[in-house]
């Protein structure tokens, strides 16, 4: 395949149904707002429950996307319908959880330079006298 026949292919197939497309990006959408409009502060109830429905909105939406690549695997032409959303629930939250797994080799070293890289200073002011 040459490389406009690649191009072509992936524009169209993103459009092939509008409605999905529409759906998709509504999820984001939703999935966005708390994100952006309340500051995460986990020592109150209320953002945990923002936390809980962001997180279970992006199950639903890498779930989707995982389907994505399935059917894409299979030389399928449009887009996965949505259905069986208890699958693509479970699909998205077992990709989560095994991204979460695979990072934590990365990020362990970096939490560990920045633990001992940021000196920790008490919080009592230190006065200067001459």
């Amino acid at each position: 395949m040459n490389m406009g026949g690649i191009i072509k292919d992936s524009l169209r197939y993103p459009f092939s149904d509008w409605k999905k497309i529409l759906i998709l990006g509504f999820l984001v959408l939703i999935s966005r707002i708390p994100t952006n409009s309340i500051p995460l502060n986990l020592h109150n109830a209320f953002s945990y429950q923002f936390f809980l429905i962001y997180l279970f909105i992006n199950c639903f939406i890498i779930g989707y996307f995982f389907k994505i690549i399935q059917s894409s695997l299979r030389n399928t032409k449009e887009l996965p319908k949505f259905r069986r959303l208890v699958n693509l629930f479970k699909n998205g939250f077992k990709v989560t959880f095994v991204g979460l797994i695979y990072s934590i080799p990365a990020t362990l070293p970096l939490i560990l330079l920045i633990y001992n890289l940021i000196p920790f200073y008490s919080f009592e002011p230190n006065y200067i006298s001459f």
